[in-house]
């Protein structure tokens, strides 16, 4: 007989639900030395959203134990429940920055209602400096920089977007996968330029989505100028 346990990582307590351990046992005959077998637990993912969780084994003949394995943290028992991560890559020209009127900034905000029905909002800033611009520019010319939002709550429908900036424009947004769907327009008025929505529930893992922005405009460009940055109120 094969024994699971979903446990508490941290205190190693048997999780309950519903006033009830999260174990399971199966009976099952060897076919040899060695093999598998498979233990199905039911569980309610949606109350352990953004928790890990660890699976422990004991191995019964009769009532003879033979063997356990329980060890809390052993990655290949750890899952995490309805978490994944998002990437975000920001892309501009490198000949287009003028240094002497600061490095390019850009704000992108990622937000979304989790499986549990929790909204989150995640910011990120992304700021190219010279120094990395300089060693990183490819033949091409362009400059990115990437950002990781790791072990964010999964969502179906996480927003992703660009706060609109003086000079530069939206070029273009695309993503790995049909899980990206590309909006066009965030509306008029909107603070935000156009961006995507992600499906993180299809693809947990390894979704990326990538802004690249060009110059329209070099405004100001005189060093005796004074620009005024004006941050919109919808800007949470």
């Amino acid at each position: 007989t094969l024994k699971g346990y979903v446990r508490n990582p941290d205190t190693g307590r048997i999780i309950e639900q519903g006033g009830k351990p999260l174990t399971v046992e199966k009976n099952f005959t060897p076919s040899g030395e060695q093999g598998e077998v498979e233990l199905m637990f039911s569980l309610d993912a949606v109350a352990l959203e953004g928790e890990k969780v660890v699976i422990t084994e004991e191995l019964y003949r009769g009532e003879i134990e033979l063997t356990r394995h329980d060890e809390l943290h052993d990655p290949d028992q750890t899952i995490s429940v309805l978490i994944g991560d998002l990437t975000v890559t920001k892309s501009i020209a490198a000949d287009e920055i003028h240094w002497e009127h600061g490095n390019p900034v850009f704000l992108i905000r990622v937000t979304g209602i989790t499986e549990g029905g929790n909204t989150c909002t995640f910011p990120h800033l992304f700021c190219f400096e010279r120094d990395f611009v300089e060693k990183n520019t490819t033949d091409a010319g362009e400059v990115s920089l990437s950002h990781t939002f790791q072990g964010i709550p999964v969502s179906r429908s996480y927003r992703v977007e660009e706060v609109k900036v003086s000079r530069y424009c939206l070029g273009s947004v695309t993503g790995n996968g049909s899980h990206v769907q590309i909006i066009k327009n965030s509306g008029e008025g909107s603070c935000y330029a156009a961006g995507a929505e992600v499906n993180l529930a299809a693809e947990p893992n390894g979704t990326e989505v990538v802004f690249k922005n060009k110059k329209t405009n070099d405004g100001w460009l005189g060093h005796s100028s004074w620009v005024r940055n004006v941050i919109l109120s919808d800007i949470p």
